[in-house]
């Protein structure tokens, strides 16, 4: 198997949960296609036609020569590549950190030099969290797939319709992420207090004892 790059970072999180991810409930349909036929949709044919799929092609490129691992260094192969060690290490910090979370760690241990974060991990603080951000986003689909659904039995095209639904739902999902994006941009870029939001960007200290790698001390954040 291939060694995971170091800009591949979603695959560590779903290490700590067992998150069957976002599918549709038992839907054998074809995929989200323009023009796609339909069983109850008698204008399937027609819509084939008229609304082709095209290819646009940029009028400039840009090309970026990327070398094969062969050709790499060892060094740079690790500068590049996750190794097996560090892939495991990142999880076991993820996961010691879930843990923390969840059991509300608030010990310090100031003579400690190791740390972990929690932003980007706040969905798995409790198992209820998880779940109604599962919740959410299988909602989310459903409404959109159950929307082309309903248009295709009435034969419409109506994509103006399909992304005012979406969007209704997914109103607070939005607010909230825009709120967590500005607090972290004041963070980094500095603000009055000068300090991390307290509900938000935190730096914890591992008990005396607990393992902790070079790597979550690579990023600010």
């Amino acid at each position: 198997a291939l060694p995971l790059q170091k800009s591949s970072h979603n695959m560590i999180v779903s290490t700590i949960e067992n998150d069957p991810g976002i599918t549709p409930k038992d839907r054998s349909r074809p995929s989200l296609q323009r023009g796609a036929s339909h069983p109850y949709n008698d204008g399937g044919n027609r819509a084939s036609q008229n609304e082709r799929r095209r290819v646009h092609f940029a009028r400039k490129t840009k090309v970026l020569v990327v070398r094969g691992r062969c050709a790499m260094s060892e060094a740079e192969r690790r500068d590049v590549w996750f190794a097996d060690d560090e892939t495991e290490s990142m999880e076991l910090e993820l996961v010691t950190t879930v843990q923390f979370m969840r059991l509300e760690h608030t010990n310090v241990d100031e003579e400690n030099e190791g740390t972990y974060c929690t932003r980007g991990l706040e969905h798995m603080k409790s198992v209820e969290t998880y779940d109604q951000r599962t919740t959410r986003k299988t909602s989310a689909l459903d409404l959109v797939l159950d929307e082309q659904d309903r248009q295709r039995v009435l034969g419409v095209d109506d994509k103006e319709e399909m992304a005012k639904l979406y969007h209704e739902l997914t109103t607070s999902s939005r607010d909230i992420a825009l709120i967590r994006g500005a607090e972290d941009e004041d963070f980094v870029f500095g603000s009055e207090n000068d300090k991390a939001p307290p509900s938000r960007v935190q730096k914890h200290y591992l008990p005396t004892g607990s393992s902790s790698s070079s790597f979550n001390r690579k990023y600010v954040m």
